[in-house]
């Protein structure tokens, strides 16, 4: 567990892996315990965290879902406004036949 913490750098690990023969099996109970401790909070977190970021990327599809939808309606429109002036130049060119 003393490898795999985050919150030690390798001069604060090895001080532990020094100093660790000489522990009581109470202290290194402790120290166990603190670090077990520190390992599940911290899978906690990261798991919330993950929930939180799933939340929002959702949330953003749905609303850049919503913009794409606006704009292929508005090019939909701007297509058929053109459709109708196409074919009104159509038939006014035929009523001058």
């Amino acid at each position: 567990m003393i490898l795999a913490t985050e919150s030690m750098d390798d001069d604060e690990r090895q001080y532990w892996f020094d100093i660790m023969p000489s522990m009581t099996e109470e202290q290194i109970d402790r120290l166990y315990n603190i670090l077990d401790t520190e390992r599940k909070k911290l899978q906690e977190l990261e798991i919330k965290y993950q929930k939180e970021i799933k939340e929002l990327n959702e949330k953003h599809l749905i609303e850049w879902q919503e913009f794409q939808m606006k704009n292929s309606k508005k090019k939909i429109a701007q297509a058929e406004a053109q459709d109708k002036d196409d074919a009104d130049n159509v038939l006014a060119m035929l009523d001058d036949l």
